[in-house]
C-alpha cells in the first residue's frame, strides 16, 4: 500500500513536522520529499527546525529537574 505522505503531513502540526525533520534519516525518500514540500509550503526553515530542537531539549531538561525522585 502506497502511503500518501503529502496528505498525512498536511494534517500534522508545525511542531510535529519539525520533529519529523529531525528524524529525516529514518524516512523513506518519498516521505522526505513530501516532508520537504510541506515544510516549504508552511515557510518552515532549517533555522525553525534547529530552534524547535533546542526548545525540546530545554523542555526535557526541565522535566528531569522537576520530576520527583523515586526511591
Amino acid at each position: 500500500m502506497l502511503k500518501d505522505f503529502s496528505k498525512e503531513y498536511s494534517d500534522r502540526t508545525d511542531d510535529e513536522l519539525l520533529h519529523l525533520a529531525t528524524q529525516r534519516h529514518a524516512l523513506t525518500p518519498e516521505a522526505v520529499a513530501a516532508l520537504d514540500a510541506e515544510l516549504r509550503r508552511r515557510n518552515l526553515s532549517e533555522s525553525d527546525r534547529v530552534e524547535h530542537q533546542k526548545f525540546v531539549k530545554r523542555q526535557e531538561r526541565l522535566d528531569q529537574v522537576e520530576a520527583p525522585a523515586t526511591c
